[in-house]
C-alpha cells in the first residue's frame, strides 16, 4: 500500500493505491466512507496513524510513501 497526494491546483488529495491479487484499487479522502475506510484498515494492520504527517507535509508535493508491504505467506 503506496500513500500519496494528488495536486488539485489549491488543495491536495489524500490518496491510497492497493496493489492486490486481482489487481490495484485507488482510494482517496474525497470518497464515501473513507475515514472508516482508512482506520478499519490501519487497526486491522496494526500500522500508526503518523504516516500521514509524512504524506501530508510539505504541501503540494506528492511524497509517495510505502507504508504497508505485504509478506510472503
Amino acid at each position: 500500500m503506496t500513500a500519496y497526494k494528488r495536486d488539485l491546483m489549491t488543495v491536495d488529495l489524500l490518496c491510497l493505491l492497493l496493489e492486490l491479487d486481482e489487481g490495484v484499487l485507488e482510494v482517496h479522502e474525497d470518497m464515501r466512507g473513507y475515514p472508516a475506510f482508512e482506520q478499519a484498515m490501519f487497526e486491522a494492520l496494526g500500522l500508526d496513524p503518523e504516516w500521514k504527517l509524512g504524506v501530508l507535509f510539505p504541501a503540494f508535493e506528492a511524497k509517495p510513501t510505502l507504508i504497508y508491504q505485504r509478506t510472503s505467506i
